[in-house]
């Protein structure tokens, strides 16, 4: 049953044109002489109509060695076999198509023009095509013949030499052969698919041993990668207490710095004892002496706490003297208990504290 071309249509596209295309495109590329010699042709038995037998290639090119007239000895006993028919009994011409005729259409164009110039029956016809490039036309050259004389001279080639059961029929036109087909040139096509299908399974395999070489040492990078990063993981595990000692380090550290510029812009209180040891009278008794940055607090008793706080007022670099509380004065001793408040600042150009001198070494005798 005829296929309906319009099921091959999608969306305006014609998908089996595309397969056509594709298919001539491959078969096209086949003949290719790189490809050609990485899918050479088996050599063919050809029965020539003299009664010789000659190794021929499917293009009717003689392979180098067989000797005319003799027994091919390069040929296996199942290499495919072929009868050539005598050129009296065949009818041959050419048609010239565009280059772009896909393989149905040039078979098409052989089917009319072999019905237009069989002097035989269709029902007595055999005929076959071939198609072949020339510059950028395509040339299809077919032949014909009456089945009666096919047969004719299948049976005479028999009574001369053991043809094979599948045996195939061939004719030349232009300066190559060509099948008619209807006999045994199906297991030379099985055959060549089968090659082909070897060759392809070969190729992949190349192929995917080629992707597999370019592919070890990425795989082999990508392991290092995976274990470099297992280590680093390992190693920040082992290592975190350390990082976090460090960081408390750094605190500590950035704290201490802070608290030293908190201090460099405090004065020295030894100043101020140092001072205030100067100063004070031996009547004024120090209980408590408390010392908060530049502020000071003073507890203790003194025969006159308002003399002491204007002495202290006239200090340099003491400034800011008032009684935290009231001065009480005790009635049995007659002494005031006070409690002053001041700040203070180390002049400039104060002296360092003095130390106390050092008892000289006794002269010996």
């Amino acid at each position: 049953m005829a296929l309906d071309r319009s099921n091959f249509n999608l969306f305006g596209l014609d998908l089996y044109r595309l397969y056509e295309l594709g298919r001539q495109g491959f078969a096209d590329l086949a003949r290719w002489p790189l490809f050609q010699r990485l899918l050479p042709a088996e050599p063919v038995r050809l029965y020539q109509p003299d009664g010789s037998v000659t190794l021929v290639l499917p293009t009717g090119q003689a392979v180098a060695g067989a000797a005319a007239g003799a027994a091919p000895a390069r040929a296996a006993p199942t290499s495919p076999a072929a009868v050539r028919l005598p050129d009296d009994v065949v009818l041959a011409a050419s048609l010239r198509l565009p280059a772009s005729a896909s393989p149905d259409e040039c078979a098409q164009a052989a089917a009319l023009a072999v019905q237009g110039a069989s002097p035989f029956p269709p029902e007595d016809t055999v005929w076959g095509h071939r198609v072949d490039t020339l510059g950028g036309a395509t040339l299809v050259h077919y032949a014909l013949a009456a089945r009666s004389h096919v047969e004719r001279h299948l049976e005479a080639q028999r009574s001369v030499h053991a043809l094979p059961a599948a045996v195939e029929v061939w004719a030349w036109a232009g300066d190559a052969p060509l099948v008619l087909p209807g006999h045994g040139e199906h297991r030379r096509q099985r055959l060549r698919r089968q090659r082909l299908l070897k060759t392809g399974a070969l190729a992949v395999l190349f192929l995917a041993l080629l992707v597999a070489l370019a592919a070890v040492p990425v795989l082999h990078r990508r392991q290092q990668a995976f274990d470099a990063q297992d280590a680093w993981h390992l190693l920040s595990g082992q290592t975190a207490p350390a990082a976090a000692a460090r960081e408390a380090l750094g605190r500590a550290n950035l704290r201490l710095e802070a608290l030293g510029r908190q201090l460099a812009g405090l004065p020295d209180p030894s100043w101020l004892l140092v001072r205030l040891t100067e100063r004070l009278p031996d009547s004024v008794h120090l209980t408590q002496l408390d010392i908060k940055g530049n502020e000071a607090t003073m507890r203790g008793t003194a025969d006159n706490a308002g003399a002491l706080i204007e002495l202290l007022g006239n200090e340099p670099g003491i400034s800011e003297v008032r009684p935290a509380s009231a001065i009480v004065r005790n009635q049995v001793s007659g002494r005031e208990t006070f409690i002053i408040q001041l700040h203070y600042r180390v002049p400039e150009s104060a002296p360092e504290p003095a130390r106390a001198a050092e008892p000289a070494p006794e002269q010996g005798q």
